[in-house]
């Protein structure tokens, strides 16, 4: 009581008596409350700092909400003020990439009024990264991750994620859309014309590639205008060759986290490197794969897609090699010894795109808030401890052994036995795109 006398009464809950035979009550300050008439002290709310009340006065343990930088971990009427009684455990520390701040009128108070109810204010994400069962993910690798939209954790994908994406990242489209720098994007109407242009290019290669093969004079006439023609075609080819080559090595570095280009420039090299990946054609978009089955494809499709030009020139070989008898002295004929020449050629205009494939797909990745977790760049919804990453890798290292250190290894040994076969002129001819070359 305030004073031992009959006109005292006891201080209500949510304040206690102040000085010593003071007749005022004083209203416990934030963090502490009573739930009992006639306190001459207040109670500290569970957790010590971690955990305040919104304003003064408090007449109940309900009232007690983390302190900013903490948060409660629940999920509907749990969130609830009537319905949590805190505890020792109650408020658990901010977690890396949240933000644990309360309204503008308190800030230090995690508490929020929805639904004409007081809650437990969640913890809230910032545009550029969004969270899934408390788990943060960055969105910000491409286009300041526009596809995340900035809410409050544990609100569903329509609220975390910019419309037509969601999953890890917001980098999963919904059918129809398919994902380009940092967004979900409409396929349209035209985007199976890409595969037809795409379709329609390969067998014009592989027109090119069989035309090549026929030799500049009648089969089994070997002159001085054979050697020159080859040398021709072959400056004529490393010069484009070493073009391609530049640009693919650029489109490489520039996939990467650490070396950026001007705006100016980027999208030069971006726009090439789309064709050296295949992702100019929007596979997606054709097929309607689930995400993570479209990323195995691709890295799949990507690393067998040399086969095409190996196959058409191996059938031009064999059907040389088969009837080469009958073909002597005809000009429009296959010649064997072209054919693995440009074989030859082919081969190490692959090597740096299979290179890139598994640079930029298959080990290119980047940190999600915490460090405890990585995606990776090409597909951000792919976790690189997920299955789909394990394949991904996998077929991506099976690329490179198969095109590139098989490859050139065949290339070393083609080279280093060319001083013992110079007079062998099937030899010098079946090998003469990668000795001019290199």
């Amino acid at each position: 009581t305030a004073a031992a006398s009959a006109s005292c009464e006891d201080c209500s809950p949510g304040s206690y008596v102040g000085a010593a035979a003071s007749t005022a009550c004083v209203a416990c300050p934030r963090g502490r409350y009573t739930n009992v008439a006639g306190q001459g002290d207040c109670f500290d709310c569970p957790m010590g700092g971690r955990m305040t009340t919104e304003n003064i006065g408090s007449d109940s343990i309900h009232d007690c909400v983390c302190f900013q930088g903490f948060f409660h971990r629940c999920e509907g009427l749990d969130c609830l003020l009537s319905n949590a009684v805190p505890d020792d455990n109650f408020c658990e520390a901010c977690i890396i990439g949240m933000h644990c701040e309360g309204e503008r009128n308190n800030p230090t108070a995690m508490i929020s009024f929805d639904n004409e109810r007081f809650v437990h204010k969640p913890p809230f994400v910032t545009s550029g990264t969004m969270a899934l069962d408390f788990t943060v993910y960055n969105c910000g690798q491409y286009a300041n991750g526009a596809s995340c939209v900035g809410a409050d954790v544990g609100e569903d994908a329509t609220q975390m994620c910019a419309p037509h994406s969601s999953g890890k990242a917001c980098s999963e489209c919904e059918v129809g859309y398919y994902w380009s720098e940092g967004s979900c994007s409409a396929c349209g109407s035209s985007m199976e014309l890409g595969v037809v242009i795409l379709a329609f290019a390969t067998i014009i290669v592989c027109i090119v590639l069989v035309k090549l093969t026929f030799p500049v004079e009648p089969l089994g006439i070997v002159t001085m205008v054979t050697f020159q023609s080859s040398m021709h075609s072959d400056v004529f080819s490393n010069t484009v060759a070493s073009a391609v080559n530049l640009m693919q090595t650029t489109w490489i570095f520039s996939k990467g986290e650490s070396i950026k280009w001007p705006a100016a420039t980027e999208s030069a090299f971006a726009a090439p490197g789309s064709i050296f990946d295949l992702s100019v054609f929007k596979w997606e978009c054709i097929f309607r794969a689930a995400p993570r089955d479209y990323a195995v494809g691709r890295t799949i499709l990507l690393n067998a897609f040399p086969l095409v030009p190996f196959f058409i020139l191996g059938c031009t070989y064999l059907f040389g090699r088969l009837w080469q008898a009958r073909a002597i002295g005809r000009q429009f004929f296959p010649d064997p010894a072209l054919a693995c020449s440009l074989a030859l050629s082919v081969l190490s205009a692959f090597f740096l795109v299979i290179a890139g494939s598994a640079i930029n797909t298959g080990f290119s990745d980047f940190e999600h808030p915490g460090g405890r977790l990585r995606s990776l760049k090409a597909f951000p919804f792919v976790l690189t401890s997920d299955s789909e990453a394990d394949v991904i890798r996998a077929v991506s290292i099976g690329g490179i052994l198969v095109w590139c250190v098989f490859g050139m290894s065949i290339v070393v040994f083609l080279i280093i036995r060319l001083p013992s076969k110079m007079h062998d002129v099937t030899y010098r001819r079946s090998t003469l795109s990668i000795t001019s070359r290199f």
